[in-house]
């Protein structure tokens, strides 16, 4: 793969900013503990994590915060990526829905925390099966 194969580039796009969302989750966790943005961060993460395979797999995707759909879209190169599914689909809330007044209790600091937990393992699943070429 050479460094400036288009499909690469656009992967470690997604990739960085599945990092710096990740980052971002991890110091809102710090105290004064924000976990509902940390929530928020995780989701993203994971959602940007999975657009990242996707565009390195040159499969379409729509504009989606939905992580069970993404999932699914994951599964036509690896089905095994559904593993995934039980835990990381839950967290699709975290990145619309619960961002709006009325929409259901904010999670707490144990939520947030577990669902930190999820992307890290979400991340680490992409992560050995690509190439390190791909990532920041």
């Amino acid at each position: 793969m050479a460094p400036d194969d288009p499909r690469a580039s656009l992967a470690r796009d997604w990739f960085s900013r599945a990092q710096q969302d990740l980052a971002a989750s991890e110091r809102l966790l710090d105290q004064p503990a924000l976990p509902a943005e940390a929530a928020f961060h995780v989701q993203q993460a994971i959602e940007k994590t999975l657009k990242g395979w996707l565009a390195w797999h040159d499969l379409p995707f729509a504009r989606t915060h939905d992580l069970d759909q993404l999932l699914g879209n994951c599964a036509s190169v690896d089905p095994e990526v559904l593993i995934l599914r039980p835990a990381v689909a839950p967290l699709t809330r975290f990145g619309a829905e619960m961002r709006y007044p009325g929409s259901g209790p904010a999670p707490g600091i144990d939520e947030a925390q577990a669902a930190l937990t999820v992307a890290r393992r979400t991340i680490e699943f992409v992560r050995v099966r690509l190439p390190a070429a791909v990532w920041p």
